[in-house]
């Protein structure tokens, strides 16, 4: 029997046990610390992907995302220049067909090829070396979409899973995994009879603490902010924070749902002390413009003023009070950017 085969039949116990409170929605938390943001845009006129994943080493900016049949693009980090683009896409064995997630390795890269669902791994220059069969998920017998997979610093892995029936999707969640084994699986059921609008608040972005001990999801639409602790791969719901709580006037009408609640968490990342993130907190407002910053007890600490809109962004690995960043404009004016945040980190 296979570890997928022992952990099914622990998703359909939860799918009837699992029903997460949210605390009251608050609007936008008060931070203590309000400051500017110093944004400094890199290169000129670039052509960039739709990015879905951003990392910054010593010398440069990697992200992923679609462009000139290559999922990987690097930029010089410091002026923001093209330096490569790797990884074609294809069916063959250095190829991916789709990735959303970039996980830096001990002397390379770890890919998580969602189509494939294999992990597959790259030297630091981006050269093939093979499978991990140890990261790969298995297809079956799981009856749910393995959607993305983020491998921690720790070893230890985050699957966000979702199952859809006849276009309606009915759970989304994710579970913990390592060497030894697997979580429980925390799932957000999305059952309108049963459990009312929560069923709209996708946490479809996560991310774990590089100690592998602490994990933040957040939703969208609602910016609901849920924080766990893990006792080995268990995932224990510390907090719950639902500051834009749903107005559900149509709930068979899911497209109008989200029009109606625009407000969503946008990029996440997180250190081992804090919560970075961006929270589109204005229906109006194209997106998110602000950096946000919460420790692990879910306390507001500091809140950083920008004029661009933060799409993705990396912490720096050198500069505590530096961030990398994917933004743009209302006019769609799409840039990487140094944004500079005095004390992000403190």
């Amino acid at each position: 029997m296979t570890r997928f085969e022992i952990i099914f039949p622990v998703i359909l116990l939860f799918l009837s046990s699992c029903k997460t409170q949210i605390e009251n929605g608050i609007g936008t938390p008060e931070f203590p610390f309000v400051g500017e943001a110093k944004i400094s845009i890199l290169g000129n006129d670039l052509i960039l992907p739709l990015i879905t994943d951003l990392s910054v080493i010593d010398t440069a900016i990697i992200a992923t995302g679609s462009l000139d049949d290559y999922w990987v693009h690097t930029y010089d980090k410091n002026s923001g220049n093209p330096i490569a683009d790797y990884i074609s896409k294809g069916q063959g064995p250095s190829d991916i067909l789709g990735c959303t997630y970039l996980s830096k390795a001990k002397d390379g890269w770890k890919i998580y090829d969602y189509m494939s669902r294999k992990v597959k791994l790259y030297d630091k220059d981006f050269a093939f070396i093979g499978m991990s069969d140890k990261d790969s998920l298995l297809s079956s017998p799981m009856d749910c979409n393995f959607t993305a997979l983020q491998i921690l610093p720790s070893g230890k892995k985050i699957c966000y899973i979702d199952k859809f029936e006849n276009g309606d999707l009915i759970f989304d969640g994710f579970f913990m995994a390592d060497s030894i084994g697997y979580s429980k699986p925390f799932l957000n059921l999305h059952d309108e009879d049963e459990i009312g609008p929560l069923g709209y608040y996708m946490q479809y972005k996560f991310a774990g603490s590089p100690d592998g001990k602490k994990l933040a999801a957040v939703s969208s639409p609602g910016c609901c902010l849920k924080l766990f602790d893990t006792d080995g791969n268990n995932l224990i719901l510390k907090s719950s924070h639902c500051y834009y709580p749903l107005t559900i006037k149509n709930p068979e009408d899911a497209a109008q749902v989200y029009e109606d609640n625009k407000r969503s968490f946008t990029s996440l990342a997180v250190t081992d002390s804090r919560i970075i993130a961006c929270m589109d907190e204005d229906p109006d407002n194209y997106g998110p413009t602000d950096i946000l910053v919460w420790d692990w007890e879910g306390n507001p600490i500091c809140r950083y003023k920008s004029d661009k809109i933060i799409v993705k962004f990396a912490l720096s690995p050198d500069n505590p009070d530096e961030i990398f960043a994917f933004v743009t404009d209302p006019e769609r004016n799409y840039a990487l950017a140094k944004i500079y945040c005095q004390g992000l980190l403190k």
